[in-house]
């Protein structure tokens, strides 16, 4: 075998490699001529290639390695598999990491040289940079674990692919990435195309280019106008040859491969300088050079992780703020005391102590940054991706996880993901009734059914056939899959199979066949009977056949003519109604003749058909897609259907699955592709933003949509702020599942390139399987939360009491190494517990966090600083009196004798602080398994429930159990053997017990939390709901000009979302009298800025009064008297009830106390006037005030002594 350097460039083949690129590319009439004139046609370009049409080539080894030498192999090379290393190198360049690195290496060399303690010093630092492999080895081994299941899915699917090849005159099957160019393949129905060609021999071929060119109806093969056929698409129905032009890298579906992933630019580079001819060794080394550069692998940030780089940053800046002010206040009070109020020279000894200060300062940056957070992420998101393959997501790109919980909007296909892409006949017509599946069918005579079943096994192509899958149970359609409908509802209803129908009527044996022709819209077979006559069987599009029809089959051998009026209904009630239901009409009809004809008449045969019957196929719903969808709408998920369809048929689907609901149903939820592309896309090519986000909030549906289209809307719905989720099966789905902020591939459907393209394949193609993928999303963000608020509690603590302790004592409490227990390793396994949480159904009855929404909320924040303020409460009481409370040896530094400095004592005072500080955190890791602001549990009181939350499902996680125990257990044998190298003392049974309830006192607190049950009213309920949607609260008008209706739009929403929780629904009297209770008391606050305290007394017994008097007196429980209702109702006034009238005596109450405001910032005081202020008085109005306590006590408090005040005009809303 000549070597493949010794080839000449152009291998002895007649045309270049940039030619057949080229004639592919061009197709259409300027290809046709090209192929003509270039390349002689069929004829010619096979003999440019030094092939065959009828042998093929010759397939010897030297010819197969020379092909592949010069126009390529068919396989596009895989993206570089990284390896262990790079994948650690990859993992190590997170920000966190490298922060702790350097603090690690600060602590090692500080503990060991500086201290003097080289037998401890080195623990702290070595055991920091144990913790960062750990980090790095668990997510360089999932990274690489995730890699290469995605591989072996790949491998087994290339390996079975195999194509009929003619090689030296004799049929192949070959594997895809063994064909050349020059190769004749044998092209048949449900072949997935493996390389672009030209076909020369044609039999009623079409093929389906959806996955390639958006196109959504197949396209039809003819030699003479469209003989081009391109990888990845597929061949529908018929039969033919046809020789490879292009493959691999330059094949259409390699084209868009390579852009998507940038790889085999290498190999580009290579066949493109031996096309040209010209210095091959120059440009491969030009080419070399070129790509010796590392390509860097593309890395897209999540949101989660963006907003915890964000976070880490501001720990970090704090931290280092903290760090530099201890040691600044260090080494001034040192330097004063010393050689200020001492008078004391200077010595070199000094600088031990300086150094001992930096030590510290160290001690402070080191506790202050979360080292446990990384892990966190990292565990949560390895168990997370492992738990989603179960559930049939197969997350290539380890981010995605995080990011499918906080999407927004699922931009889907239709066919495969939303329905089941098994064509299935739905509704029939027969013998004059309408029938609904199968079931009711069975009852008609037998001898209709035979005559049906018939029809419609031989009037089809043999190439269409169906099995039962024995795993699922669900038929398996080849070929046409219309065809495939019609043979399944067949064997439903009639005695005979199809497969023994057709057994028994071989090909040879039909007198003539009329193929299916999209002109004609229909298909004629002609067969002869047992008894000598012929039977022409008929289908086709149901308008066309009717046309033909002068009667139908009524069974037991009758027919029933077809009157006029028999006519308009079928078309009204049956083809018109069918297609409104999305439903493909196909009707099915015959004809008997006596004698032979002439078959070659195909119009002339046609007259006086009788119908069979008229079927209604539909590619129905899957079953559980409309409880995901509305799943998603309770989730705050907009699903949006991309289709190709058209519009009638898309709006129909969309309807079963509940993506239009009868509310949204309107101008703008479905809208065509063309429509959208000329109303966002400008003339120059750009995208009009604008006309997008006035598109988006409306659209549901885009029916025709092309590959940009859909590349478009997720473009301008990213812009928009939303986090869109795309799913997509074919090449031309790359770009947009590229650009999505998580893209889903079909496992099955799916085309190789938009596998590679996305981040997560869908193996079953479900969508329900996308809204796990959002439960397990979710579920990572609440689990990375939960572990935050633990965290970060212990790092306030901790960095507090090293600072309060640096600048009281001159040291910190906590030693360095009992520190790096809590921050490293508890954290460790904290993250474990709190990260590994399975998800509840409760975490899509919530809206997602969005793009925006701050990674800390309101109720973490208080759970944060509320437990960092309880802990450092104890630890300081302990620290500074903790020796005395329990009579034992103090810690303290200044306590110490130099002896006692120097031998480093070990005393119970500092190991009870330490003892507490740790079983303070065990009980906190409790709290933080709730993090939302829900304090309602069915059932329970609200005090009850708050107490219970933390516990819910304790014992369904069984790692989160083990975790607290093993902590636990951990730290009594540290505290009573730790000794020197923890530095702790053995304690006393008392003192475990006050450490112990130290530590319990966390759940009491986290029960009795200050702010824990403020506000919770059903009006704040509405207003967390809409928090956690990450939108404004619908407030409502301030109080002047609040509405008087006691049952308003706010008391719904707020009871409804109360009833949700469990909690009692509010009435209109209670909502209004919150309303107006916290309205009153905080103006009083207001005012009580300006005036003396004993006007502030009298105001308040003054609105005790009014309370009193609202609420409980008789007049405002006194119904009106009848004749008083009647006057008014004639009047046409509105009659107030309780409610609406102790609204308006507040109202004007709250409008007297404003006014207050503003006369006292005025600094006026002229007159005395009436205090029942009425809304629409005039610009000066009066108030009055209570002048002495007999006033006060009236029965009646509108008649008070009066006080003089000149007050501005009325506030305004």
């Amino acid at each position: 075998m000549k070597p493949l350097g010794a080839i000449a460039a152009s291998g002895g083949f007649g045309c270049r490699l940039t030619q057949l690129v080229e004639l592919i590319s061009e197709r259409g009439t300027n290809g046709i001529e090209r192929y003509e004139q270039t390349f002689g046609g069929a004829k010619g370009l096979a003999d440019k290639v030094k092939s065959d049409l009828d042998r093929g080539i010759s397939g010897t080894e030297e010819d197969l390695a020379n092909r592949a030498h010069v126009f390529g192999a068919n396989k596009t090379p895989d993206v570089d598999a990284k390896t262990l290393l790079e994948l650690m190198w990859e993992a190590a360049q997170d920000p966190i990491l490298l922060v702790l690195g350097i603090a690690a290496i600060i602590s090692l060399i500080l503990g060991i040289e500086v201290e003097g303690h080289a037998d401890t010093g080195w623990i702290e630092g070595c055991a920091i940079l144990v913790s960062i492999a750990v980090v790095v080895m668990v997510s360089a081994i999932n990274d690489l674990q995730k890699e290469k299941q995605f591989r072996e899915l790949l491998e087994k699917q290339s390996s079975t692919q195999m194509a009929d090849v003619i090689r030296n005159g004799q049929q192949q099957r070959v594997n895809y990435q063994d064909l050349v160019v020059g190769d004749i393949v044998l092209v048949n129905a449900g072949l997935i195309l493996p390389a672009d060609g030209v076909l020369f021999r044609a039999n009623n071929i079409k093929c389906d280019e959806s996955a390639l060119t958006g196109e959504s109806h197949d396209i039809e093969k003819t030699l003479e106008e469209n003989p081009w056929l391109l990888s990845g698409t597929s061949v529908k129905q018929g039969s033919g040859a046809m020789i490879i032009t292009c493959v691999g890298l330059f094949s259409e579906e390699g084209i868009i491969q390579k852009l998507i992933t940038g790889v085999g630019e290498e190999e580009s580079e290579r066949l493109l300088a031996l096309d040209k001819e010209g210095d091959e060794q120059e440009k491969l080394e030009r080419a070399e050079e070129k790509k010796s550069k590392k390509r860097v692998s593309c890395f897209v940030e999540s949101i989660l992780q963006a907003k915890l780089e964000r976070m880490a940053l501001q720990i970090g800046y704090g931290v280092t703020f903290m760090s530099i002010l201890t040691l600044i206040v260090l080494i001034l009070s040192f330097s004063i005391q010393h050689f200020g109020v001492d008078n004391h020279d200077y010595e070199a000894s000094v600088w031990s102590e300086y150094v001992e200060f930096v030590t510290v300062a160290i001690v402070v940056l080191v506790v202050g940054i979360p080292e446990g957070l990384p892990l966190a992420v990292t565990i949560s998101l390895a168990y997370s991706v492992k738990k989603m393959m179960n559930d049939n997501n197969l997350v290539r790109v380890l981010a995605s996880c995080e990011t499918m919980g906080n999407a927004t909007t699922i931009c889907s296909d239709k066919t495969g993901t939303l329905t089941t892409n098994r064509m299935t006949v739905v509704k029939s017509w027969m013998a004059g009734r309408v029938y609904d599946g199968s079931t009711e069918v069975k009852g008609l005579p037998q001898d209709l059914l035979a005559r049906l079943q018939a029809g419609i096994a031989l009037n089809s192509d043999r190439a269409s056939n169906y099995y039962i899958d024995e795993e699922s149970g669900l038929p398996v359609q080849e070929n046409n899959k219309t065809e495939c409908a019609c043979l399944k509802f067949g064997d439903d209803i009639a005695a005979r199979k199809y497969t023994e129908i057709r057994k028994d009527n071989p090909v040879d044996s039909y007198v003539k066949v009329y193929p299916f022709d999209s002109a004609t819209k229909r298909m004629e077979t002609i067969v002869r009977l047992p008894n000598g006559k012929y039977r022409m069987f008929v289908k086709g599009a149901s308008e066309i056949i009717l046309k033909y029809a002068t009667a139908y089959d009524a069974g037991n051998e009758s027919t029933t003519p077809l009157t006029a009026a028999d006519r308009e209904g079928l078309e009204q009630n049956v083809i018109i109604r069918f297609a409104e239901q999305a439903l493909r009409v196909i009707c099915i009809a015959y004809k008997d003749f006596d004698d032979a004809q002439d078959w070659d008449q195909e119009e002339a045969l046609l007259s006086d058909l009788v119908i069979s019957a008229f079927v209604g196929i539909q590619d129905p719903v899957r079953p559980e897609v409309p409880d995901a969808v509305t799943t998603c709408r309770r989730a705050g998920v907009t699903v949006r259907m991309v289709t190709g369809d058209n519009m009638i048929t898309a709006r129909a689907i969309a309807i079963n699955c509940g993506i239009i609901t009868e509310e949204e149903d309107g101008d703008g939820v479905v809208m065509e592709g063309p429509d959208f592309r000329r109303r966002v896309v400008r003339d120059d090519g750009s995208l009009d933003f604008d006309e997008i986000n006035r598109i988006a909030p409306k659209l549901r549906v885009m029916g025709r949509c092309s590959p940009s289209d859909k590349f478009n809307l997720v473009k301008g719905l990213i812009k928009a702020g939303e986090v869109v989720a795309v799913t997509g099966d074919g090449t031309n789905d790359g770009p947009a599942l590229s650009e999505a902020d998580v893209g889903f591939s079909m496992g099955i459907a799916g085309t190789d390139v938009a596998r590679q393209a996305s981040d997560i394949v869908i193996t079953d193609d479900n969508f329900s399987s996308i809204v796990k993928a959002i439960s397990w999303g979710r579920n990572v963000y609440d689990g990375i939360s939960k572990f935050l608020v633990f965290q970060l509690t212990v790092n306030v603590v901790a960095i507090l009491v090293a600072f309060i302790g640096a600048c009281a004592i001159r040291e910190s409490p906590l030693r360095a190494v009992q520190l790096l227990w809590v921050n490293l390793i508890m954290d460790v396994f904290a993250a474990l517990a709190l990260a590994t949480e399975p998800p509840t159904p409760e975490l899509l009855d919530r809206a997602p966090y969005g793009r925006n929404k701050p990674l800390l909320s309101r109720i973490m924040l208080r759970q944060i600083f509320g437990h960092s303020f309880y802990q450092l409460v104890v630890l300081l009481l302990l620290i500074f009196y903790g020796d005395k409370m329990f009579n034992i040896q103090s810690g303290r530094r200044y306590d110490l004798t130099e002896q006692q400095k120097d031998d480093q004592i070990l005393t119970q005072h500092y190991s009870m602080v330490f003892n507490t500080f740790v079983w303070m955190q065990i009980f906190n890791e409790i709290n933080a398994r709730v993090v939302d602001d829900n304090l309602n549990m069915p059932g329970m009181p609200r005090i009850v429930g708050n107490f219970y939350r933390p516990f819910r499902g304790f014992f369904s996680n069984p790692i989160f159990v083990g975790v607290i125990v093993g902590t636990a257990v951990v730290q009594v044998l540290i505290v009573e053997f730790g000794g020197r190298a923890i530095e702790t003392e053995p304690l006393d049974a008392d003192i475990w017990g006050a450490c112990i309830g130290f530590g319990a006192g966390s759940l009491v607190w986290n029960w009795l939390e200050p702010g824990a049950y403020a506000d919770l009213s059903p009006d704040r309920a509405a207003e967390i709901e809409e928090e956690q949607r990450g939108t404004t609260p619908e407030l409502p008008p301030a109080g002047l000009d609040a509405p008087t209706t006691p049952k308003t739009a706010r008391v719904e929403r707020s009871n409804t979302v109360s009833s949700q929780r469990g909690a009692e629904p509010a009435t209109s009297t209670s909502v209004l009298w919150s309303r107006v209770g916290r309205r009153v008391r905080r103006h009083i606050r207001v005012i009580g800025a300006f005036r003396t305290a004993g006007q502030i007394a009298r105001l308040r017994r003054r609105t005790a009064q009014l309370a009193t008097h609202a609420i409980g007196g008789p007049e405002a429980r006194a119904p009106r008297r009848a004749s008083e209702q009647a006057s008014l109702e004639q009047k046409g006034h509105s009659v107030a009830t309780p409610a609406s009238a102790m609204w308006r005596t507040a109202v004007a109450r709250v409008r007297f106390q404003l006014r207050v405001v503003r006369a006292f910032k005025n600094g006026v005081v002229n007159e005395v006037a009436n205090p029942a202020i009425n809304a629409d008085q005039a610009a000066t109005t009066t108030l009055t005030l209570s002048s002495n306590s007999q006033a006060r006590g009236r029965e009646d408090p509108e008649q008070l002594p009066q006080q003089t005040l000149d007050l501005p005009a009325p506030l305004e809303k």
